[in-house]
């Protein structure tokens, strides 16, 4: 079966990483793969089978193998994929420990650090760690190597290989991992596995939803690009070149291949494969998360948090990205628009730390009436009210560039209507509601996300300037129906 996509789409091509690595080595001011444990990226339609080879070949002196996964059925070829995996390493010699990880009423398990724990106790010098499973048991699997590693820097790291089961988040290639700390998403940095393995036909038939979450954790790049300038412009985060031209290819091949995609034939599957691996290498080689998550992953995340308070399941992260995105381009482009700095008064846009606490505390007492996930929050928002004052010179200057800035500005995010014709051509879910995700819910998570994180945004920008009111939001929550009303209604005058 001949399931590859032809090298010419992707100028940056994961799957041939001796050859990926030297061309991001050539636009690069420093290697960004000094000191890492990726050593190859497998994606293939009988990658599974190939496994055994594959660990013998990397670790030749290792039988002892720790399978990490959660209790989720998988298939592949319709056959049941864990006693699959189990059956090829024992065969071949492989001696198995399994963890199965427990999910809560729902079946969901959380990426928190009571789970890295539990892998982390059964982790021992030796064994080879497989994490069976979509980003959540990845990030778990990267942290709880990560903690052995350094608590036996005497030893060589531990053996760590991710084979992904769906094609969801790009975690699996990312030197990060998203692991609650007092009911609060994180970033943490973490560690490389040594080898990436993709079955295309593990992935064909995992979930749809899942595949489609994938495409929506891609979309924050198309608003991550924005973000991540204007905190180079303030000097709060740094510039990555390599970065920035993977990420380039990334954007046009998911809007040129998002039909394909969604039709989930092997070649779209092969397709966001790669990106979703690119989009993780993406954020390795920034060494931050910023080339891929704006305004919108915190938005999601905040959905995540609050899940339990409003009384439903956590929904797919990517798709609520993916949606969240069509709210936050849609103030975007009306905050480019209509920016006047001749008209600003630049010292109110400082806010009262005392004040910003007491807020953060009210807002998050809601759903947490311990206070441990308000002051978690607080924790990281003082260290975005510290680096916001500090640039202020900086802004200054942009607000003095801004007739230039604002049209380059404008080039690097997606037009709303072009992202949400996007999405619909992936036949992925528009409105929060098609999620399961009440209105009420949503606008709660979009006027409250800017506290999750210290990172600065435009978003956080519009905030501080007191532009995002009720009246605000409700416009963008209006304009955000009538743009996905006019997409739909296109395709159906279509001949």
């Amino acid at each position: 079966m001949n399931t590859n996509t032809t090298v010419s789409d992707f100028q940056f091509d994961p799957s041939d990483y001796p050859v990926f690595q030297e061309k991001v080595r050539r636009i690069s001011k420093v290697n960004p793969f000094e000191g890492s444990a990726l050593k190859e990226v497998i994606i293939d339609s009988d990658a599974i089978i190939n496994l055994p080879i594959v660990m013998s070949r990397t670790f030749p002196n290792t039988n002892h193998v720790l399978v990490v996964m959660d209790k989720t059925s998988m298939l592949r070829d319709q056959a049941s994929l864990k006693p699959l995996v189990a059956e090829i390493l024992s065969s071949n010699g492989y001696q198995l420990t399994t963890i199965e990880l427990e999910g809560d009423q729902y079946g969901v398990v959380h990426p928190d650090f009571e789970q890295v724990n539990i892998v982390h106790k059964q982790i021992h010098p030796g064994m080879i760690v497989v994490g069976l499973g979509s980003g959540v048991v990845a990030d778990i699997c990267k942290y709880a190597c990560f903690m052995f590693d350094k608590e036996h820097e005497n030893l060589l790291p531990i053996p760590l290989i991710l084979v992904a089961t769906a094609n969801s988040v790009p975690a699996y290639s990312s030197s990060m991992s998203i692991i609650s700390r007092d009911g609060v998403k994180r970033t943490w940095p973490t560690r490389l596995p040594n080898v990436i393995l993709c079955d295309l036909k593990v992935l064909r038939d995992c979930p749809h939803h899942l595949s489609l979450g994938g495409v929506g954790d891609m979309c924050g790049m198309y608003i991550a690009s924005l973000e991540w300038f204007f905190g180079i412009y303030l000097g709060v985060v740094a510039d990555s070149p390599a970065s920035r031209v993977i990420l380039d290819d990334a954007r046009s091949l998911l809007i040129q291949h998002a039909a394909e995609i969604g039709k989930e034939t092997l070649t779209g599957i092969q397709i966001i494969t790669k990106l979703l691996v690119l989009g993780g290498l993406a954020m390795t080689f920034a060494n931050d998360s910023t080339p891929m998550s704006g305004y919108e992953h915190g938005f999601a995340h905040l959905l995540d948090m609050g899940a339990e308070y409003f009384h439903r399941p956590i929904r797919n992260h990517g798709s609520q990205v993916a949606v969240a995105g069509i709210y936050v381009l849609i103030g975007l482009e009306r905050f480019l628009d209509t920016l006047d700095p001749s008209v600003m008064d630049i010292e109110r846009f400082y806010p009262d730390a005392n004040v910003m606490e007491r807020r953060i505390a009210e807002v998050f007492l809601e759903i947490d009436p311990s206070g441990a996930m308000g002051a978690e929050c607080w924790r990281d928002f003082q260290k975005k009210l510290i680096i916001w004052n500090n640039a202020q010179p900086q802004f200054i200057r942009l607000l003095a560039d801004w007739p230039e800035l604002k049209h380059k500005m404008r080039e690097m995010i997606l037009p709303a209507k072009t992202y949400v014709q996007m999405l619909h051509a992936a036949g992925h879910p528009l409105t929060f509601d098609e999620l399961g995700i009440d209105k009420v819910e949503a606008i709660w998570a979009f006027r409250n996300a800017y506290m999750l994180r210290k990172r600065l945004s435009t978003t956080d920008l519009m905030i501080f300037m007191d532009w995002i009111d009720e009246d605000w939001i409700q416009w963008v929550f209006s304009e955000a129906q009538n743009l996905i009303n006019q997409v739909r209604s296109e395709e159906h005058r279509q001949p």
